[in-house]
């Protein structure tokens, strides 16, 4: 697994993963990954594992949002998830400019040991293509 320069690195995700010939496996975006970028990673990788992880239900609003317009479900082939906000509070008063971290995510539940700290926390599968059917609902309605 390898990260990328940041958060915000146009080109490439969060994480990824590749196997021995140089194959991507995983393409992981944590936050909103831009519409652009996510549809090339879904078109170009076909084979891989494609997961966005979110760190809010306000995340997966502008997400749907961004997705606008579509009548199919583009995304079918992508993973969703949200990622527990009290963890990610705890892990903000945790970052130091040395971070050591060992992370497992086993039936939706990830385990992380950073910087001598252990947390556990849910990782929630999120449905998208029905948050994004419901906030069209919404906006019809008001």
């Amino acid at each position: 697994i390898e990260f990328s320069q940041g958060l915000f690195e146009p080109k490439e995700p969060c994480i990824w993963a590749k196997d021995v010939t140089e194959k991507t496996t995983l393409w992981a975006e944590i936050g909103v990954p831009p519409k652009k970028k996510l549809m090339h990673a879904l078109k170009q990788l076909t084979e891989a594992s494609i997961r966005v992880y979110f760190l809010s239900e306000d995340e997966i609003i502008e997400f749907c949002h961004h997705m606008r317009g579509a009548k199919t479900n583009w995304v079918e082939r992508a993973e969703f998830f949200l990622l527990d906000q009290n963890l990610i509070d705890e892990l903000a008063e945790q970052l130091s400019l040395r971070s050591y971290w060992s992370l497992s995510i086993c039936d939706h539940i990830l385990y992380l040991a950073a910087n001598e700290s252990n947390f556990q926390s849910p990782v929630t599968l999120v449905n998208i293509w029905e948050w994004y059917q419901e906030s069209l609902m919404e906006n019809s309605a008001s």
